[in-house]
């Protein structure tokens, strides 16, 4: 396997303040306080099927523009079914459409990718890259990770969202290429979006995804 590459998963603190703040200036996203890691097994919202999964348009690397439905008490919409069954590891080189954006499943690259904070948006470049991609976050999504990925956001909500989560055991925080939504919350065929930093739903689905029971293989690192 190759030793993992990405845009670099923070160093403590001093270092990190400086790379955060230039982060923050050039996304203006958001994050709170670090939470300790935990891993769940149960899922308390309940699952809608997206429109994606019904047969929507594919589409690589780029948003949706259709509006999201969101809860007003919440800022955050249903937890949608996104299968993608095809589990294959692409041949370095190749490359796949995407039914949704952020991918929740699907064919993916061998190597995964390792937790953390990532600076750039993923990219779509081929099976193979050493770069953080989309086809290796796929992967990571598959050994029961969840993604977090925001755009949009205001320096302190990034701030809040990077500190709360980044340091928690297989989840990862990454900006955003353009999406429908300030947050979407990624794991194995589901996904959650939000247009707000809400903690208490943040927290429900990454305590019932992270090695939860839609990760086909979720003992994998």
């Amino acid at each position: 396997m190759r030793s993992p590459v990405r845009s670099a998963p923070r160093a403590p603190h001093g270092a990190r303040g400086a790379a955060c703040c230039l982060l923050l200036a050039a996304l203006t996203s958001g994050c709170e306080h670090a939470a300790a890691p935990r891993a769940g097994s149960t899922v308390g919202p309940s699952v809608t099927s997206s429109p994606a999964a019904s047969g929507g348009a594919a589409f690589l690397g780029t948003g949706s523009s259709t509006a999201f439905p969101v809860n007003p008490a919440t800022g955050c919409g249903k937890v949608t079914e996104e299968p993608d069954p095809d589990r294959t590891h692409l041949q370095p080189g190749q490359t796949r459409k995407f039914r949704t954006y952020p991918p929740a499943g699907g064919a993916h690259d061998a190597d995964p990718l390792p937790g953390g904070v990532y600076d750039e948006p993923f990219t779509n470049d081929p099976a193979g890259s050493t770069r953080p991609t989309l086809l290796r976050a796929v992967h990571s999504l598959e050994h029961g990770y969840v993604e977090i990925y925001y755009r949009g956001l205001s320096a302190p909500d990034a701030r809040a969202l990077v500190e709360r989560y980044g340091h928690q055991r297989k989840v990862i925080v990454v900006p955003a290429q353009p999406m429908d939504s300030r947050i979407a919350l990624v794991a194995w065929e589901r996904v959650r979006r939000c247009g707000t930093v809400d903690v208490a739903m943040i927290d429900e689905f990454v305590k019932g995804y992270v090695e939860g029971p839609t990760a086909p293989e979720p003992a994998g690192q």
